[in-house]
């Protein structure tokens, strides 16, 4: 059953081909595969590192394999086998040559490799480097090993090789291929001078930090997550606190993995490959220095949370903490990027693909900086808000500091996608970067308008201070909170497309390590992500359009109108980005060949986007309805408008619970969670009924707004005003219930923590950046790449 749902998916795809799949068809980019490890072997692959399970691995340009008490093997694509022994350090670069044959280079620093090469296209080329010596070679096997001391030693079995520096010549009678099938328990001990050589040092805490940063981080999304549904604001600020130091955290690990490969460059002798790779590091110290400063700032907004006696204050001090959080996380972000560089200058000489990966960091720098200024605003309005005298001039700087943390939080969702299309730039594949292009470029623009939005919050709020009436005071409030929720809405059209980029990377990177099959079936939920991500984006737009259009309405009814309006493009834009999310989780678990979870996870993702479009229609009957509030003959017309705008906005908001409560079940049928994916679906059918109400009451309501608008008398259009009213109560009623199970499903998902420590895995260290003292350089032999 299951093989025939995907048989008719691909024919559906073959016969409506969508623009992203005809862009999409792409090649296999990988350059080999890790087809068999045993024992202890790390690989550091697009800039990421980690510990090697299970096997096939896609090898791609530049990256690197690394065995302690481990082996492994690599199947070249272009034909030839190498195993590494215990020990061993290398990193591969290849680059395409005339008529379809390949350049490989592999730069072994320590260790040893026995390999057999019998190239396809017999214009292709291999080449070996230590520190001592460079061999030029073709069809051919044997061995090369580097001591720790930087000793070359080598010999052929068959064939012959070009050299030039100095090596130990090693008989064919003595070379042994390594026994890959041996068990792990069952191999040599490794060298201790090797395991404790700079090298292997450096790629040991990089895959330590960056596994133990990835999963603090991911304990500190689900905290943030958690406290945010227990309406706790000094808990959420200690969230964010927690999770900004993961953030820095995360920074550091990049500070060790560009360590290592300027650890690569001095141990080869490549002087200009390390005056660049320093250059790099250093940028990454700075990113991280910013990072940590984030951090701290987090955690004294924490601090006045946790001290503030008003609950406004709270909340705001709250935002504070978290804008400085996703500051934290953006310039993280930022070394990520960075990092794909250092890679890419040192391990494979690609100079296009260092100055686009470049331009990613820049542009991620600017997103840092941009996030900096939104948390450093956010902070700013905490402190109004614990000293504003008036009611008007507190809500208002809390609006404010809500609207800059949105901001915080688009940008981090940009330098995210930045930070993707550096990765992409490392597998060498076009049609990989163009998709995590398109998508970071949406995203950027998302936090652009979201920069915007916040500064005019921020505006009001200071007139709402600053106001010499209560009227000015009001008129302030209310420009600000809209303003606040339009910013809203461009984060969640960033979070989108961040989403969808994600989705795009995921299919792209499966078709680009050979997995075709499997790329295919997840083509479909990267189409859907992106085209959720377009409408998010859409229903932002018109949120920034009706706050606009507030502040310039001609009466307060058409003012009242435009502001629900504003509420209900964000919940559209909300709910599109849950089903951005939704897709992007299933790519996940589709690139990788899973077809059950594939199956399991249609219903809720048609649900989700079911509930989404639903949002969108309610949005643009409020959109309507700005229009005919302004157009009103009578003031009970104009009223029943605005009445008949708030029931789409809870019917859009509604609509927007449900498609979350829909995403939260296919995150848990992605990750594996089958009693939280149960328990979600339970709570998903709740907020589909509250949204299906909302629905029906929004609809009564601008039935009703229509025949107040077109009514004879004032007396006619009076009781329909009345009537939308009602409807419009009923349709925030609902709306409220499909929120309060949205965050049910989420907890369903979750498991437990509601506020729990951050585990607490990343590494301890004396110095704030490790292992930054200078490593010794190995002279000898010809630095010279082939």
């Amino acid at each position: 059953m299951k093989r025939t749902f995907f048989i008719t998916l691909l024919a559906v795809l073959i016969a409506f081909p969508h623009p992203l799949l005809a862009k999409m068809k792409m090649e296999d980019a990988k350059i080999g595969e890790v087809k068999a490890v045993t024992g202890d072997v790390m690989m550091r692959t697009n800039g990421k590192w980690g510990k090697v399970g299970s096997v096939p691995r896609p090898l791609f340009s530049s990256d690197k394999v690394v065995t302690r008490r481990g082996r492994a093997k690599i199947d070249l694509k272009n034909g030839g086998v190498a195993i590494l022994d215990t020990g061993t350090n290398l990193s591969v670069s290849q680059n395409k040559v005339e008529d379809g044959a390949t350049a490989t280079q592999v730069n072994l620093l320590v260790g040893k490799i026995f390999f057999d090469i019998n190239f396809k296209n017999k214009k292709s080329t291999l080449a070996f480097r230590t520190p001592s010596m460079v061999a030029a070679i073709k069809g051919m096997g044997g061995e090369v090993s580097v001591s720790a001391d930087g000793v070359t030693s080598g010999g052929l079995t068959t064939g012959h090789w070009e050299s030039r520096g100095s090596y130990t010549p090693v008989p064919s009678g003595q070379i042994t291929r390594p026994d890959i099938q041996v068990k792990a328990d069952e191999l040599p001990p490794s060298d201790p001078e090797i395991d404790n050589s700079d090298s292997q040092k450096l790629a040991r805490q990089a895959v330590e930090r960056s596994e133990a940063a990835k999963r603090a981080m991911a304990d500190a999304d689900k905290r943030v997550a958690n406290t945010k549904r227990g309406n706790d604001p000094a808990q959420l600020a200690l969230a964010a606190g927690s999770k900004a130091e993961v953030a820095f955290a995360a920074a550091t690990a990049n500070i060790v993995s560009a360590q290592e490969v300027l650890a690569e460059a001095r141990r080869m002798g490549d002087e200009g490959d390390i005056v660049k790779a320093q250059e790099i590091l250093d940028g990454i110290l700075e990113m991280a220095d910013r990072a940590g400063e984030a951090a701290q700032q987090a955690s004294q907004m924490a601090d006045a949370a946790m001290s503030e006696t008003s609950p406004e204050a709270k909340q705001a001090y709250a935002s504070a903490a978290l804008a400085y959080s996703s500051a934290a996380e953006t310039n993280a972000n930022a070394t990520s990027a960075a990092v794909n560089v250092t890679e890419i200058v040192v391990s494979d000489y690609d100079t296009m693909g260092v100055t686009s990966a470049q331009g990613e960091v820049e542009k991620a720098k600017v997103r840092a900086g941009q996030a900096s200024s939104a948390a450093q605003n956010a902070g700013i309005q905490a402190q109004i808000a614990a000293s504003a005298s008036t009611v008007a001039g507190i809500q208002a700087a809390v609006a404010a500091a809500s609207a800059s943390q949105s901001t915080a939080e688009a940008n981090a969702a940009a330098s995210r996608t930045n930070a993707s299309v550096a990765e992409a730039l490392s597998t060498k594949s076009p049609e990989l970067v163009m998709e995590t292009q398109t998508s970071a470029g949406r995203t950027e623009e998302s936090a652009i308008q979201a920069d915007k939005a916040s500064e005019n919050a921020s505006k009001h709020a200071a007139a709402a201070f600053n106001a010499g009436t209560d009227a000015e005071a009001a008129a302030n409030l209310s420009a600000a909170q809209v303003n606040a929720t339009a910013t809203n809405a461009n984060a969640s059209a960033a979070n989108a497309n961040a989403s969808a980029a994600n989705a795009s990377a995921n299919v792209a990177g499966a078709f680009a390590s050979g997995n075709v099959e499997a790329a295919e079936i997840a083509r479909e939920a990267a189409v859907r992500a992106e085209e959720s991500a377009i409408r998010a984006t859409e229903s932002a737009q018109g949120a920034s359009t009706h706050a606009a259009t507030m502040e310039t309405a001609p009466n307060a009814a058409t003012a009242h109108t435009a502001a629900a309006a504003t509420r209900a493009s964000a919940a559209a834009a909300r709910a599109n980005a849950a089903v951005a999310d939704a897709n992007s989780n299933i790519t996940d678990v589709q690139a990788s060949g899973n077809i059950e979870v594939a199956v399991a996870t249609v219903e809720a993702v048609n649900k989700a986007e079911a509930s989404a479009n639903r949002a969108i229609t309610a949005a643009q009957n409020a959109s309507k309805l700005v229009e005919a509030a302004a157009k009103s003959p009578t003031e009970a017309g104009a009223n029943a408008a605005a009445a008949a705008a708030e029931a789409n906005a809870g019917a859009a908001e509604a609509n927007a619970g449900a498609a979350e409560a829909n995403a939260h079940v296919v995150a848990a049928q992605a990750s594996g969670n089958t009693d939280g994916a149960l328990a979600a679906q339970v709570e998903a059918g709740v907020a589909e009924s509250y949204a299906n109400n909302a629905t029906v009451a929004a609809q009564e309501a601008s039935q009703q707004a229509e025949i107040a608008v077109n009514a004879t008398s004032e007396g006619e259009a009076a009781a329909a005003a009345q009537n939308a009213a009602t409807a419009a109560q009923n349709a925030q009623a609902a709306a409220e219930g499909a929120t309060a199970a949205a965050s049910n499903s989420a907890m369903a998902t979750a498991g437990e923590t509601t506020g729990e420590p951050v585990a607490d895995e990343v590494p301890a260290t004396d110095a704030k950046y490790p292992l930054t003292e200078d490593i010794p350089i190995d002279d000898g032999g010809d630095p010279s790449p082939i």
